[in-house]
């Protein structure tokens, strides 16, 4: 059902106001996660502390060295790239919307970024869970050593939900493309 006159206005005014302040919610977070990440690894005494409570099964020993520090720093580093790329898509997306587009093939490439970046911060989080325990506990003696590969119900939910935004993006695509060849026909 569509609108016309000055309901219609006022109501694409309001979500032109409302996607603005989500774009620049969306860079406040980005810069918020940056600043937090280098934050966490300045201090390597307080990061092992954060790290061995967050990662490590109850009970396990693992030691944090300069070199595993930064081991985990760089593997730590891919899902929060994926979440910016995310965050980024999501700004672009509101960018558009409160432009006005709506049925364009940009809106459908920018779902399919975000619906691909909801999807891909899973196995990188996965990933470099798993990684981060081995540099713990890779110099622990025999035995001792770990291999935690976790998955989770908000794993599987983000994932499904990353899909379903990605198919979303590709309909909306292709309806904006059809859309575009019948309106040269015409």
């Amino acid at each position: 059902m569509s609108q016309s006159g000055p309901n219609a206005e006022a109501l694409t005014a309001r979500i032109g106001r409302t996607c603005k302040v989500m774009r620049i919610v969306c860079a406040l977070i980005a810069l918020a996660l940056v600043i937090a990440y280098g934050w966490l690894w300045i201090d390597i005494e307080r990061t092992a502390e954060i790290v061995k409570a967050d990662i490590l099964p109850r009970g396990t020993e693992g030691v944090l060295t300069p070199s595993t520090a930064f081991a985990g720093f760089v593997t730590g580093l891919v899902p929060l790239a994926v979440t910016l790329f995310g965050l980024w898509a999501a700004g672009s997306l509101f960018h558009q919307l409160a432009q006005g587009e709506t049925f364009t093939g940009r809106i459908g490439t920018g779902l399919r970024r975000l619906g691909l970046s909801l999807a891909l911060v899973v196995p990188a989080v996965i990933l470099s869970r798993t990684i981060g325990v081995l540099l713990l506990t890779m110099n622990n003696i025999p035995g001792e050593r770990h291999l935690v590969l976790s998955v989770e119900a908000h794993h599987l939910v983000l994932l499904v939900a990353g899909m379903m935004i990605w198919v979303i993006g590709w309909v909306a695509a292709e309806a904006a493309a059809l859309a575009d060849e019948h309106s040269q026909i015409v």
